[in-house]
């Protein structure tokens, strides 16, 4: 996740505890139907994944969301999806994603719905084997170059580079990552440097904004800046 305070300029909103409690209980049902639109979810088939793992998230800033990331590993691909639910300037605000990753951790497909109040969006994302764009079938050229997806909405993103770069301790790489800017869903290309600080550290660097963030031996952000880890299975 990337961050620009000139993007968020949105009001604190209290999230109803006992709504987001009730909601996330039902979450696993993402799985099995979309919940928004035609997104697609849980092709995956478990049977054939590796490996898999949820985490909650809370974001406590100017935008205060719960979120639930699922990340499963498959023998031919990687996905990771997820829903946020909080609040903005009143009105509630419902995303859920879904990002499929080739087994190297290259982005090929990125679903976003996204819902604040009666508004409604969405972004349909597709990279080829050629490493071109593509948003709702029409090419990107601007985004060449880039090989992750970074949404600016949660941190489920930035395990992508994470796993695909598998920095050494001491190392650092600079990349250009397709960054999803909230709340408009409009995309642009950004670079962004990654240094491994320890087995668990990172910083990340984009602009004037850097931060540093931990992460589980699967790669998913612990804590990082307005977000801290509050659940997670196995």
């Amino acid at each position: 996740m990337s961050f620009d305070p000139t993007r968020c300029c949105l009001s604190p909103a209290t999230l109803l505890r006992s709504t987001c409690a009730s909601t996330l209980a039902q979450l696993p049902r993402l799985r099995r139907r979309p919940l928004l639109g035609s997104l697609t979810v849980g092709k995956v088939c478990m049977s054939d994944a590796r490996n898999s793992r949820d985490v909650v998230w809370r974001r406590s800033s100017e935008l205060q969301t719960v979120e639930w990331c699922t990340l499963v590993e498959g023998a031919g691909e990687n996905v990771v999806e997820g829903l946020i639910l909080g609040a903005v300037s009143g009105l509630p605000l419902r995303i859920e994603y879904r990002i499929v990753c080739h087994s190297n951790w290259q982005t090929s497909k990125v679903e976003v719905r996204q819902q604040h109040g009666r508004n409604g969006s969405r972004l349909e994302l597709a990279r080829n084997a050629d490493g071109a764009w593509a948003r709702d079938e029409r090419p990107m050229p601007t985004l060449g170059g880039c090989v992750d997806v970074d949404l600016g909405f949660s941190p489920s993103t930035n395990t992508l580079p994470i796993r695909r770069l598998a920095l050494g301790i001491g190392q650092s790489e600079t990349i250009d990552a397709a960054w999803v800017l909230f709340p408009d869903l409009q995309v642009r290309a950004l670079p962004q440097t990654y240094t491994r600080l320890s087995d668990e550290s990172y910083r990340y660097a984009s602009g004037n904004f850097t931060a540093e963030l931990t992460v589980d031996a699967a790669g998913l952000v612990i804590d990082y800046w307005a977000w801290h880890r509050i659940g997670a299975m196995t």
